[in-house]
């Protein structure tokens, strides 16, 4: 393949009964050397690289809450600074630049300055609490092939 995109869950080691026999904790100094050393690999077969940054945890169920909140769809929309990990995204682009991979911080697609909203126009964003709508997905597919573009573009 000329690009490998690669996503995957961060929920590992944060608690909440989602382990799921994990000995692992999402960003901590083996998730990163791991992740640096796939995106090596794939490299070494020729491949570019794209590695998605996480959605926004919501940390709640959507659908759940916005059936308590009717009036107020805010009430289910996490502050940026709760939804998003920064310091995890920062560690993640790091070790994905040091396997030769491009990486790509999606947090704007989801977040405003302050807020990430679980409805965008008339689409809900969750599925549940981890999960896009295949609605929201369909939407976000143009901005997900541009950064496929991008990264194929790149050197």
């Amino acid at each position: 393949p000329r690009l490998v995109v690669v996503s995957m869950w961060r929920g590992y080691g944060t608690g909440g009964g989602y382990e799921w026999g994990s000995n692992f904790t999402s960003y901590d100094q083996a998730w990163l050397a791991s992740l640096t050393r796939l995106v090596r690999q794939l490299r070494g077969i020729g491949a570019k690289v794209l590695v998605l940054g996480p959605i926004p945890d919501p940390h709640v169920d959507v659908p759940i809450c916005l059936s308590s909140h009717l009036d107020d769809v805010t009430a289910c929309a996490p502050t940026r600074s709760t939804a998003v990990n920064q310091s995890g995204i920062a560690a993640e682009s790091t070790a994905t630049h040091a396997g030769g991979g491009q990486y790509a911080d999606t947090t704007e697609l989801f977040c405003t300055a302050d807020r990430c909203p679980v409805i965008v126009g008339n689409t809900m964003v969750y599925l549940d609490w981890t999960h896009l709508t295949l609605e929201r997905s369909r939407l976000l597919a143009p901005a997900v092939g541009a950064l496929a573009d991008r990264a194929l573009a790149h050197g």
